[in-house]
């Protein structure tokens, strides 16, 4: 699920992310985190600017892999249209 608020466009989009405890051990909170963060690196040149932009993980991805985790953060982004088009 995410959470997006535009704020100053002059600024780049951010990322925040949340993970309850009943999603399992820190390990698995913080291997689902560092996926989140990886594929909004790649994600983020793409971004429109001004995006605050916060992630809240449920249970159901927890067997989430690393391309499993990009492909749905691209296609939530999009469907929120927080993604540049090509021409900008």
């Amino acid at each position: 699920m995410i959470f997006y608020l535009f704020g100053e466009e002059n600024k780049p989009a951010r990322l925040g992310i949340t993970v309850t405890k009943s999603f399992g051990t820190a390990v698995r909170r913080n291997r689902i985190k560092r996926y989140i963060r990886e594929s909004f690196r790649h994600i983020h040149p793409h971004l429109k600017s001004g995006a605050d932009i916060v992630i809240n993980v449920h249970r159901l991805a927890d067997d989430f892999t690393q391309k499993q985790v990009f492909d749905t953060l691209s296609s939530l982004f999009l469907k929120a249209g927080l993604t540049r088009a090509e021409t900008d």
